[in-house]
């Protein structure tokens, strides 16, 4: 557990964005998109049974196109200041990409907003064409080893482009390429010039870790799908779509010794997991976005119906897939027949307040049917002198009562911090995530655990308009 006592300078900058203009793009970016915050936290932290006092750097910068976070920190062991010395904490730094991670991404460009968007960094919230595999991904749910990937969406011409998502520079891992096409982009025929459709690949040789000893061989995955832009206005934005995707067999010696241990202890679904094998599935869907009133409220809503068979999960790829690779895979073998609705609705007031919420529902919920809920919301200006800030997701959801008990399945960060005076604020941070947890042994294992940080501190809002 993290126990903080915090020092929060926060410096916020506005900045005005262009945006490319695309009729099958829709509405432009507000305030909220491209805000910029600089926070440097000081204070005493616990972790694990040691004790460390220190700070961290995290500017996040937004002007124009580019975007950069980072978060760099500095904490130092007590005992060793006990002993007149400055012991550094280094396991954010060492591993895998190492300095790199110190960024926690570097942007160009808004993902379809923009001819040419790409992100190094931290993937969370990431998705390809219309989600049917990846979508609500996260490379990163171990905070500490957080992983540098790289997100892209290209379109050099008006009737071709790529998007693509590979989770992870430090080793062999997830990558997912869609190549698409707008084949009547040029025609300024309405609805027919905004036709999309595009051709998902994604495949997974993970070997990181050992949660990742079935998807070693390879998790592969393929998918189409096609869409059109069917209302296009100053007001209202209407998507429509369809997508079918597969999820190819992972056919190992390890993978087939779990299954038969599996099969063993449930002899009901013996027959159901014996036989697991390639699976696929449709999905049908629409987008309505909603801007009312001059930007005072913005809607985005999202509607689509599921039809899948056994062995199948619809937005495989997602952030609960990387917390452990090999359990959803495993998991795969006992999930029959699906149909369910997916739903995520967001809304954005006055540029200042924004909340989210999604759904992934079988009909039918159960273990073998499981459900996925994410949330989202940040009302960091409505409400006078708060800040608060939240964002969820949880998957394998065997019912809806179970959605909000954090375990291994779960990720959520959330800040609420109150303005006391003009320049200081009081609240507390906290964080879900799994994090490296030094055993009595020597050992070290990554566990979930929880952060929580009280702090105090100067918050000095600076709002500049940069055109």
């Amino acid at each position: 557990m993290f126990l903080g006592l915090l020092l929060n300078l926060s410096i916020t900058i506005y900045a005005q964005e262009d945006t490319y203009e695309d009729p099958s793009i829709g509405f432009g970016l507000n305030a909220m998109d491209s805000a910029s915050v600089l926070k440097i936290p000081f204070g005493y932290t616990r972790i694990g049974d040691q004790q460390f006092i220190g700070f961290r750097v995290q500017p996040e910068i937004s002007i124009w196109k580019i975007g950069v976070g980072l978060d760099i920190p500095f904490l130092f062991n007590l005992d060793s200041l006990q002993d007149g010395k400055f012991q550094l904490r280094e396991d954010e730094y060492t591993g895998g990409v190492g300095l790199l991670r110190m960024f926690r991404y570097i942007r160009y460009g808004f993902k379809k907003r923009d001819k040419v968007y790409a992100k190094i960094g931290d993937m969370t919230g990431e998705y390809i064409g219309f989600g049917g595999l990846v979508n609500n991904y996260s490379n990163a749910p171990n905070f500490e080893k957080r992983k540098v990937g790289l997100s892209l969406d290209v379109r050099p011409v008006p009737y071709a482009g790529l998007e693509g998502i590979y989770s992870d520079f430090s080793t062999t891992s997830m990558l997912a390429l869609r190549p698409y096409t707008r084949p009547f982009a040029t025609t300024e025929i309405p609805i027919v010039e905004t036709i999309e459709a595009g051709l998902i690949i994604v495949t997974d040789n993970d070997r990181s870790s050992d949660s990742t000893a079935f998807v070693r061989s390879g998790m592969n995955a393929w998918g189409v799908d096609i869409g059109a832009t069917i209302i296009n206005t100053s007001f209202l934005q209407l998507v429509g779509y369809m997508q079918y995707s597969r999820l190819r067999q992972v056919d190992t010696d390890t993978l087939r010794s779990a299954l038969a241990a599996e099969a063993l202890l449930n002899p009901n679904k013996a027959d159901l997991i014996s036989n697991y094998k390639s699976a696929g599935g449709f999905s049908i869907g629409a987008n309505v976005k909603l801007n009312l009133i001059a930007n005072i409220f913005n809607l985005d809503a999202r509607l689509e119906r599921l039809w899948y068979g056994n062995y199948y999960r619809p937005q495989f790829f997602n952030a609960v897939y990387e917390i452990n690779k090999d359990r959803a895979i495993l998991n795969l073998a006992s999930t029959e027949r699906i149909t369910g609705t997916y739903g995520v609705l967001t809304g954005t007031l006055l540029n200042n307040l924004r909340i989210s919420g999604g759904l992934l529902f079988p009909d039918n919920i159960s273990a073998e049917k499981p459900a996925l809920i994410h949330l989202g919301a940040d009302a960091s200006e409505i409400i006078p002198k708060w800040i608060l800030t939240a964002n969820y997701i949880k998957g394998d959801l065997a019912n809806l009562g179970e959605a909000f008990i954090l375990d291994e399945r779960s990720l959520l960060t959330a800040r609420m911090a109150y303005r006391v005076a003009s320049i200081f604020a009081v609240g507390v941070d906290y964080r879900w995530t799994f994090a490296r947890i030094a055993e009595e042994d020597g050992t070290e294992n990554v566990e979930a655990t929880n952060y929580v940080m009280p702090y105090f501190g100067l918050y000095v809002p600076l709002n500049l308009n940069i055109n």
